[in-house]
């Protein structure tokens, strides 16, 4: 019995993987992952990972994350991507609870300006 709420996502698991992962990386280094991401054969995830782990230690995702959640997605690339009945459970759970609120709010404040005609 699972502890988390079955849903689907509303963004691909590889696109909450590279948000998470350039909030750890210098402008040069999204510059070089768009790059190589843009560049590579990367419709498999197992190929999308390998580029990113050119540029990032997942295992970072662990021991210093920059939030708490950010472990979740380490337990996903380390522990549920490997298992023979792959889970998106924890990068569900990390999607819901901080890309979601993250991109509201950056709606929200977006629409404000454009009703006071700053953007």
């Amino acid at each position: 019995m699972s502890l988390f709420k079955k849903s689907r996502m509303k963004y691909s698991p590889r696109y909450v993987i590279y948000l998470a992962v350039t909030k750890y990386l210098k402008k040069e280094q999204i510059a070089c992952l768009n790059y190589d991401l843009e560049h590579s054969q990367v419709k498999k995830t197992a190929h999308f990972l390998k580029v990113v782990e050119r540029y990032f230690d997942i295992e970072i995702l662990k021991d210093r994350p920059i939030i708490w959640q950010d472990v979740w997605l380490y337990y996903h690339l380390k522990h549920e991507l490997k298992s023979i009945l792959s889970n998106t459970e924890w990068i569900q759970k990390y999607e819901k609870e901080i890309i979601e609120p993250k991109n509201i709010a950056f709606n929200d404040v977006f629409s404000s300006y454009q009703l006071l005609g700053i953007a």
